[in-house]
């Protein structure tokens, strides 16, 4: 029955149909089949789990664009050689003159150095880094990331300097075969590979979105349209954890902590979104292979802003709506030194922005306290709440407007005023399209062409430490002397949201 609702052609995003494989989805569905039944889920649930698994593939595939194939045989290049192209090292060039306070000139030359290891898969579509920044004094570390779209899996994996990184490093191995185990299946929106600077190139983590078609899946509200009605844990557990399980291989297995809880924590993940009904759904699922910590990160969206607009006028409603919804799903600030922290902070943070999306950490017993805010800057949000909602219940002037959110910041302590100035300076609030250009590249006969955005900012609480203020700096990098590819954004399941 799966294999029969599995096997239609399905394609990935913006990536053409021939490149899809039914027996590698099958693959997938052969670990669901040979799970044990529970005998609370009878047959006829099965098969409109089956059935609605089908229609979710088939529309999928109705929708999605295609884009050219990369050819096998680019010449290799690295993140180092597009960085430099466009003067990322210089502190006087446009745009790096804005943003030169965001970083020290010592921490930046190390992330360039870093960038020089990292290779780098050209492709018809969009390259994509992101910077990380501290934006408190005196805390200068920053962190890296690159994002692979999934037409990039299979060339990328094959790429020898990408073996060999394989074969020094268990992180890159697990990535590679994740790489190739997706490479012609219709299930991923992207991967990115993010470095800390204190592990280096080494060991990355992972972050990795599904496509439209399963964050949909992963709604409470289509278990309760297939099912007919609601459903236990158990029950949603065992439909749902092969898929789960399979979807998100080898990655539940890459450290020893995560390795040995692995199931007890997909059932955590289960039962967060199945508590969260439809008021958070599940945008990222991340896997610190830096770091073995037992636990994984949920990147969710906030759904409740799109139906309840008025909170963008009272952002202290706006808090309890984010806080209740929190603590349905089982989370709970924890700290007895500062019990009412987010309550202090947490109004004043949702200032000026258009949406966020909460990031918490999920472990064999249950969520952690640790949680973090990322805080977006979109005007499409706006427009289409607009149009939905109308003028009366839309606060429209007042947002997006990153400059009260950034003040903010720096009255709490949590950000410098020059930082809080480069960020507006490097376009924060606009979209990636939008950034400033700087000098195309030109490396191995490839020409590209650049754009940099100060994107997003990310506010992280957790008990007994400081709270911490991060930014979000990108770069996008277009291949364009062989062809024309479309962009594409990452963000909202409704919509355009998250530029990256």
């Amino acid at each position: 029955l799966y294999a029969a609702a599995f096997c239609p052609a399905v394609t990935m995003s913006r990536a053409p149909k021939s490149i899809i494989s039914a027996i590698a989805l099958t693959s997938v569905v052969g670990t669901w089949l040979s799970q044990p039944a529970v005998a609370e889920v009878s047959e006829q649930q099965r098969s409109r789990w089956g059935a609605h698994v089908k229609e979710q593939v088939n529309l999928a595939t109705q929708t999605l664009d295609k884009i050219p194939k990369v050819p096998a045989n680019l010449p290799l290049l690295n993140w180092g050689e597009l960085a430099d192209g466009t003067g990322f090292s210089s502190r006087v060039d446009p745009p790096w003159d804005k943003l030169a306070p965001l970083w020290e000139e010592a921490s930046m030359s190390s992330v360039l150095e870093a960038f020089r290891s990292v290779p780098l898969q050209p492709n018809f579509e969009t390259s994509d880094y992101i910077i990380e920044s501290r934006l408190v004094e005196g805390n200068d570390i920053i962190d890296y990331s690159v994002k692979m779209h999934p037409q990039d899996f299979k060339p990328y994996s094959s790429n020898p300097a990408v073996q060999e990184w394989a074969a020094r490093s268990k992180q890159w191995h697990d990535c590679v075969s994740f790489m190739e185990s997706f490479a012609t299946t219709g299930y991923h929106n992207e991967l990115w590979m993010e470095f800390d600077q204190r592990t280096g190139v080494s060991m990355p983590s992972v972050f990795v979105s599904p496509l439209h078609w399963m964050r949909t899946f992963l709604m409470a509200s289509e278990w309760k349209k297939v099912l007919k009605g609601n459903a236990t844990t158990d029950e949603l557990f065992e439909l749902l954890d092969p898929l789960i399980s399979a979807v998100w291989s080898p990655f539940w297995s890459s450290m020893p902590w995560l390795n040995a809880t692995q199931g007890e924590v997909r059932r955590q993940l289960v039962d967060v979104l199945q508590r969260a009904n439809d008021r958070y759904t599940l945008y990222q699922v991340g896997f610190w292979l830096a770091r073995d910590t037992g636990t994984i990160r949920l990147v969710l969206e906030d759904e409740g802003i799109y139906n309840t607009p008025e909170w963008w006028k009272n952002t202290t409603a706006w808090w309890v709506g984010l806080k209740e919804a929190l603590d349905d799903m089982g989370w709970h600030w924890t700290d007895s030194d500062r019990p009412n922290l987010l309550d202090e902070y947490m109004p004043r943070l949702l200032v000026g922005i258009s949406h966020t999306y909460p990031a918490i950490n999920v472990m064999a017993g249950g969520v952690i306290a640790k949680i973090g805010f990322e805080m977006y800057f979109d005007k499409d949000v706006i427009q289409e709440a607009l149009q939905e909602h109308g003028a009366r219940r839309v606060d429209a002037e007042s947002r997006p407007r990153p400059k009260p959110f950034l003040d903010a910041l720096v009255d709490m302590g949590l950000c410098t005023s020059e930082k809080r100035d480069a960020a507006i300076l490097g376009g924060i609030g606009g979209t990636i399209d939008q950034g400033f250009k700087v000098r195309n590249v030109k490396a191995h006969g490839l020409e590209f062409r650049a754009r940099v955005l100060t994107n997003h900012i990310k506010v992280t609480f957790e008990p007994g430490k400081p709270v911490e203020a991060k930014l979000y700096t990108a770069a996008r990098y277009k291949w364009t002397n062989l062809a024309k590819g479309g962009g594409r954004t990452a963000g909202r399941r409704k919509g355009s949201g998250a530029e990256l």
